[in-house]
């Protein structure tokens, strides 16, 4: 079942041609509650002009919420650039310009921002797309804020902010200014009582995309202990402190499972033995499974209810093991490990799994060697315009970063050729590009190029790095 919330519905349904029907029980923002088999009323377009989030549960144990902040403006996800009137992309120091944007035809948006102290001049402006991103026309404002409507046929945006002299950048759908908010994510939150994970889709996922989440059925909830538990007893020995870590009691009905654990250094393998008692707290014997050291994963079938717990080792007896050294641990429904997927609208967006997965959202794609989460993001930016060996801040990262792990991206030399981020040639042919801290929060991506062919050029870095916050 799943639940979609509309606003704006007036009380009555009041049918229209193409009126939608389907499986979903359906509440109106007046509390009107539709059952699967009856007609809505509305035509489908309208209702997808309402609609503001899905809650969708996934099998009977999942619920997934979309999130959606009213700020459109990503001052982390910009580029130092400004558009002219004929469509035009120069490099600015002094401008941000958010991407592309979704946004639909005759729609009203309020931009606003704030003065910075000292400062005067204010400048914002917005540059209008078609559906294929085929530049429309452009509109200045030397104001600190203006509500404007997207032309017809615009089906996106591109947003630009004086950042020398102005400050608190929120652009929001609708007709008046409201308080400001930072941008916050699109997100879909996947939560319950055994699992509970917030994944970062992107702009990608707008308020009208229809979400299914794709999932194995995690059974695992607890944390692992030091110490082995006895296969034949079931008792747990917290003296074999160095050696095994094992987890509490997990219950299982009848059916096929598959025990896995993910050890944080990936250059070390696990191994896992299974200790399996009936909801009696009778010692079962799985042949080949019950206190056998097998190497992870491990996939077993029983006919009866069980109450299992699980040991885990590194593969060569007498390495020292910890809490730590597992990264996640799966008692899974299958002959399989299922990897959890997101898609909205048929197209898949998020892999929870798949370090793969690249965006210009903050992505989390593992676990450093000290433990913290490892995160990585794309940015888009613009070379420099002059040749110089002095690094120009072309990306501006408010991020709270404890490490840089690496960083690595391409630039279009020339117009036909694809080259790496850091490229030396000669000493007046060459892009270098490091990344500067400014605070604790505060980080600039900065670049100096040399040679007609590394100049104004479009480029992308992907940066992989650790959270002071984590």
């Amino acid at each position: 079942m799943a639940i979609v919330n509309y606003e704006n519905l007036p009380s009555e349904n009041t049918p229209l041609t193409g009126g939608a029907s389907g499986n979903l029980n359906v509440m109106q923002e007046n509390g009107t509650t539709h059952g699967s088999d009856t007609k809505l009323g509305y035509s489908q377009a309208f209702l997808n002009d309402h609609l503001v989030n899905i809650s969708n549960e996934v099998d009977e144990d999942y619920r997934v919420n979309f999130l959606k902040g009213k700020n459109l403006f990503d001052k982390d996800n910009c580029s130092n650039i400004t558009i002219n009137s004929s469509g035009v992309i120069g490099p600015n120091n002094e401008y941000l310009t958010t991407n592309y944007l979704p946004t639909k035809p005759n729609t009203k948006y309020y931009f606003s921002t704030t003065q910075k102290s000292g400062q005067t001049n204010k400048q914002i402006y917005i540059a209008y797309y078609d559906i294929n991103k085929n530049f429309l026309s452009r509109e200045t404002y030397a104001e600190l804020e203006h509500l404007f409507t997207t032309p017809a046929n615009c089906y996106y945006m591109r947003a630009g902010v004086y950042i020398t002299g102005q400050e608190n950048y929120q652009l929001e759908k609708g007709e008046e200014k409201t308080t400001y908010e930072a941008f916050i994510p699109n997100q879909i939150v996947v939560d319950n009582e055994k699992y509970s994970d917030t994944l970062n889709v992107g702009s990608v996922v707008d308020s009208r995309s229809r979400v299914n989440v794709l999932h194995s059925k995690n059974l695992f909830s607890d944390k692992l202990r030091i110490g082995v538990t006895n296969y034949e007893t079931g008792e747990y020995d917290k003296t074999s402190l160095t050696r095994i870590t094992s987890t509490n009691w997990i219950t299982i009905p009848a059916g096929t499972y598959t025990i896995s654990a993910k050890p944080v250094d990936a250059s070390k393998t696990l191994q896992i033995a299974m200790v399996t008692f009936d909801t009696n707290m009778n010692f079962y014997n799985i042949t080949g499974i019950s206190g056998n050291w097998k190497l992870s994963p491990v996939t077993f079938t029983t006919p009866i209810p069980l109450n299992i717990k699980i040991n885990i080792s590194y593969t060569i007896v007498g390495t020292n093991i910890t809490p730590n050294s597992v990264y996640e641990v799966k008692v899974c429904e299958g002959s399989s490990i299922l990897i959890p997927t997101i898609y909205a609208d048929n197209e898949e967006i998020y892999s929870k799994d798949n370090i793969e997965q690249y965006s210009t959202d903050e992505i989390r794609i593992g676990t450093w060697i000290n433990g913290k989460p490892l995160y990585r993001k794309v940015y888009y930016a613009t070379s420099p315009s002059t040749s110089s060996t002095t690094a120009n801040a072309i990306i501006n990262m408010t991020i709270p970063i404890d490490e840089i792990v690496r960083f690595y991206g391409s630039i279009f030399y020339g117009d036909t050729t694809y080259r790496d981020i850091n490229a030396y040639q000669t000493s007046s042919l060459f892009s270098f590009v490091d990344i500067n801290k400014q605070s604790s929060s505060s980080f600039v991506i900065r670049q100096c190029v040399a040679g007609q062919s590394y100049l104004s050029k479009p480029e992308k870095i992907i940066v992989e790095y650790t959270k002071t916050t984590d």
